[in-house]
């Protein structure tokens, strides 16, 4: 079946087909779908210290997200996806969809760090 790119564009359409025919059936399913992480089959295995997206690569990933558009935009509403990504990309069909970005630089995270302080003992 081909490389870990090729896996990811049989994953992504499929489960927007699938998706995409239970909204337009009424299914009980729900329509959300969760990925995560999509950009990592586009990193080098070894991390190099500077992970940059080639450009075929970046071009490659913004084909998957461009496809998750339309998709939605096909649907009018009726279904959600929700994408935990570790790249971020300056293209507007990329960008323009990201609700919140999460980096320990920014403090910011989607667990706050106040939470993971250990908790003092009442005395």
């Amino acid at each position: 079946m081909g490389s870990a790119e090729n896996h990811l564009g049989y994953h992504v359409s499929t489960l927007l087909s699938l998706h995409e025919w239970f909204t337009n059936h009424q299914s009980p399913v729900p329509h959300v779908l969760v990925l995560d992480q999509p950009s990592q089959v586009y990193f080098p295995a070894e991390p190099t210290g500077e992970e940059v997206l080639q450009t075929n690569d970046r071009t490659h990933l913004l084909n998957i997200y461009k496809a998750i558009h339309r998709t939605l935009q096909q649907l009018d509403g009726k279904m959600q996806v929700i994408v935990m990504e570790h790249a971020d990309l300056d293209d507007p069909a990329f960008s323009q969809h990201v609700v919140e970005r999460w980096r320990y630089g920014n403090n910011s995270g989607l667990v706050p760090s106040t939470w993971m302080e250990p908790e003092t003992p009442a005395s």
